[in-house]
């Protein structure tokens, strides 16, 4: 990854020039603290505030540690105290730049931070960058030209108390001399952390250079590479509960074909659509730019994917996926288009369900903002379906740390990896039991795990788990039914949504939802569920429904042990539960378990 960056940033200076070294601080106002000179003696004369626009390279703002302070003397506010002391004390430590400019702050601090809240309060807005100003100039009038380049290079072999430069040879440009150890930290991607000497080679932290030397010309070119990603290939807000980085890998490397995929991202990205949805959605979508990008070279481009968190300034990496062809995303997505189609979850399937009242197929019945190529809003059904999923545990803990199940999953259906069936089973049981239990809409949440299942099988990423037969017009026909076992389970379930049903339609209530056993359902389970069902029917006079098939009795009595696990056994009685209503003769029925408007 750090090569791809590299080949990526050596064609973005090529094309752009140096890499910028400051940052745009994205605020609305800047608070400006303005003093001057008279009679050679520095005084304070207020605070003014002005509309930050594009000349926002004047402040010379660029972040530094959350432990520390800015580069420069402007510095984003949050707390005016946290912030004022940042200020204070880069000035301290760079008393020689502007001597006495230390005192005069130190001596004006009250009053500086009470002119700075009266103006915070009457601008009514929530974002403002804190400078100075001497003599009515600003920061890239009073600091040298070069000032946060050179303080970047210094951070590439410097941290805090210790140092990680010497001499070697850079990974890679093969340059022998003066290498540095920390540009990856500086850049933003730390992978790994010599705050300890234990982190360190044989326990010293002077030597961590050894571990990834890299020259200082290689570094810069890094941060050209890096400023790029963060401009154009950074996806924050995705609505998948992380964010991500596209990190293209050119196998041939040439210069020219990297800077014409450079000119042609910018295009997409500067382009008026700027909307994230377009963006994201660009990712898996023949239809938009990106993949248009990306399609005539899948023979030469890879692409990567970081994702990651962003947490008090701490860049924290959740996984890395490399060498996904763009050929694999098309797949991905004609795949979650396609199920759309599926009859399963079409309008007159869901009616027979839910009832006639509602319309649209269950994506659009329940997912409002479904779209015709298979978004919910800014993202895909599978992956909103992927985090319902992984995140019920979560939120039933109240933490918001994120699954990491949930991002291996998601890892592997980019990587084309095989996933256990089994695994996959108990994590839909555990997120339908949760569901049961609470009595939310268990049947729609039958849906999403079933809409997720018939997407890992077509995308023949379950091990242990293959649909082969195509569907016949009956739901037994379907082809996750693959063996009689699955079809038993599905035909008890089934009946015991008859007997619910039922209870429901006479009595007001659902008492026989106490036998479920919370849908934990093994063989033996199984049969005493159809010999209480049989029961109930007798209790109510109804006679045994048709689509049961003769001898069903003796068929579960049988002595043998089923090859199918509690797992497979207790999922394929919950989609008869859900889907039972498609066997019943008479269309009566009119489920009003759940809201159907509850869903995102």
């Amino acid at each position: 990854m750090i090569e791809d960056i590299f080949v990526l940033g050596k064609a973005y200076c090529n094309l752009e020039g140096e890499p910028e070294f400051l940052e745009n601080p994205n605020t609305n106002y800047a608070l400006i603290i303005e003093l001057e000179r008279k009679d050679g003696n520095l005084n304070f004369r207020g605070v003014k505030i002005e509309k930050v626009k594009e000349d926002w390279k004047k402040y010379m703002y660029r972040r530094g540690p959350s432990n520390q302070y800015d580069f420069t003397p402007s510095s984003r506010l949050t707390e005016v105290d946290k912030t004022i002391n940042r200020i204070i004390k880069w000035v301290k430590d760079n008393r020689k730049i502007v001597p006495n400019l230390g005192n005069i702050l130190e001596n004006n601090k009250e009053i500086i931070k009470k002119e700075i809240k009266k103006l915070v309060k009457e601008s009514g807005s929530k974002s403002f960058l804190v400078t100075i100003t001497i003599d009515g100039k600003y920061l890239n009038e009073i600091l040298p030209e070069e000032f946060v380049k050179n303080k970047i290079i210094e951070r590439f072999g410097k941290y805090e108390n210790y140092f990680s430069k010497g001499e070697g040879k850079c990974m890679l440009c093969g340059y022998e001399g003066k290498v540095f150890g920390l540009t990856l930290q500086e850049i933003g991607f730390q992978f790994y952390n010599v705050d300890k000497p234990g982190f360190a080679p044989n326990f010293r932290q002077e030597w961590s250079y050894r571990q990834i030397p890299i020259c200082e010309n290689c570094s810069i070119i890094l941060i050209s590479g890096k400023n790029f990603l963060d401009k154009y290939l950074k996806f924050e807000k995705t609505g998948a509960g992380f964010s991500f980085y596209i990190i293209p890998s050119f196998l041939f490397k040439q210069q020219s074909s990297v800077e014409e995929f450079i000119k042609k991202v910018k295009i997409w990205r500067e382009s008026p659509e700027k909307d994230i949805r377009e963006a994201v959605k660009s990712i898996v979508s023949k239809e938009d730019r990106l993949y248009n990008i990306i399609e005539n070279e899948s023979d030469s481009l890879r692409l990567n994917f970081l994702f990651f968190i962003e947490q008090q300034k701490r860049f924290l990496i959740l996984n890395y996926i490399s060498d996904v062809r763009p050929s694999r995303l098309k797949k991905i997505y004609d795949t979650q288009r396609e199920i759309l189609k599926d009859s399963i979850f079409s309008e007159k399937t869901m009616q027979s369900i839910f009832g006639s009242k509602g319309k649209y197929n269950f994506f659009r019945r329940f997912f409002k903002k479904t779209d015709d190529s298979g978004y919910i809003g800014n993202i895909s059904w599978w992956v909103v379906f992927l985090k319902n999923l992984f995140y019920f545990e979560q939120k039933n803990k109240k933490s918001r740390i994120i699954p990491k199940e949930y991002i291996q999953i998601f890892s592997s259906i980019l990587q084309q990896r095989k996933i256990n069936f089994s695994y996959v089973l108990h994590k839909f049981n555990l997120f339908l039991r949760d569901s049961f239990k609470k009595k939310e809409n268990l049947r729609r949440d039958v849906l999403q795990t079933l809409a997720i299942y018939i997407f890992l099988n077509k995308l023949n990423l379950m091990r242990g788990e293959k649909m082969e037969n195509e569907e016949n017009g009956n739901i037994l026909d379907y082809p996750i039914f693959s063996n009689n076992e699955r079809k038993h389970a599905f035909l008890v379930g089934a009946l015991a949504n008859y007997i619910l049903f039922i209870q429901r339609t006479e009595r007001g209530n659902e008492p026989f939802r106490s036998k479920l056993n919370n849908l934990i359902i093994d063989q033996d389970r199984l049969r005493k569920i159809f010999v209480e069902c049989i029961e109930k029917l007798n209790q109510y006079g109804k006679t045994i429904p048709s689509w049961l098939p003769k001898n069903f009795d003796k068929i579960l009595s049988t002595p043998e042990k089923w090859n199918s696990s509690v797992d497979e056994i207790s999922y394929f009685f919950t989609l008869g539960l859900t889907f039972g209503n498609l066997l019943f003769k008479e269309k009566k029925q009119n489920n009003n378990e759940g809201d159907e408007n509850d869903g995102e």
